[in-house]
């Protein structure tokens, strides 16, 4: 995750229609006709039957501001990634989050009438009580699962890249810079944990 999020920031500079104050002159502005643009189709998987159904696999959901990564939790790469219709730091539309929910599950290959599996999804920092609410009630009323965790995106990449080791660990925390689509977070940690009550948000994105 945390690799792909270095990838995109590093391609800011190429993208079409963006343009930094020290690249006003080089780089060109391009118009969609001008190139070409994938969009991504999946197939619904057919090895749930057989991998998966009956186990108490997690699904994970990462569902970022920009684009939302879905898959099983003891695969290392996302099943299907996809821009995020959704998201803007919180979610407020939830008929459409339920939309994109079900094309989760239905790409994962899960045809039953309720999601057996635990699901991790992740959040950004500070997620107001309301919205968190509404998506409990949508995961377990509408889709039965058993168990839902949140977590902060931001600290789940630290976890992921080794955050714990260095100088964490001999009780000097380090300082979390996650630059979203959206907003920017500063994260001091301390012993592993996120202060959250230190924790700012700025509005200057990756695209600033």
């Amino acid at each position: 995750m945390q690799e792909y999020h270095n990838k995109k920031s590093a391609a800011q500079k190429f993208v079409p229609g963006f343009i930094s104050s020290n690249l006003m002159a080089e780089v060109p502005i391009y118009t969609l006709d001008e190139n070409e643009y994938e969009v991504p189709y999946y197939y619904p998987r057919t090895d749930y039957v057989e991998s998966y159904q009956g186990t108490d696999t997690a699904i994970v959901i990462d569902n970022g501001s920009n684009q939302c990564r879905a898959g099983w939790a003891d695969e290392s790469t996302p099943s299907l990634v996809f821009d995020n219709v959704v998201s803007s730091n919180v979610v407020c539309d939830f008929d459409r989050m339920e939309n994109v929910l079900d094309y989760i599950f239905t790409t994962l290959g899960i045809s039953d009438s309720s999601i057996a599996h635990p699901i991790v999804m992740t959040e950004p920092v500070c997620v107001p009580q309301y919205s968190r609410k509404h998506m409990h009630e949508l995961l377990f009323e509408c889709y039965g699962v058993p168990k839902v965790t949140f977590g902060i995106d931001a600290l789940f990449s630290y976890y992921a890249n080794d955050g714990l080791q260095g100088s964490d660990k001999d009780g000097y925390g380090d300082i979390i810079v996650s630059a979203g689509h959206n907003a920017t977070h500063i994260i001091p940690t301390l012993h592993g944990k996120g202060l959250l009550e230190r924790t700012a948000r700025l509005r200057t994105t990756c695209l600033s």
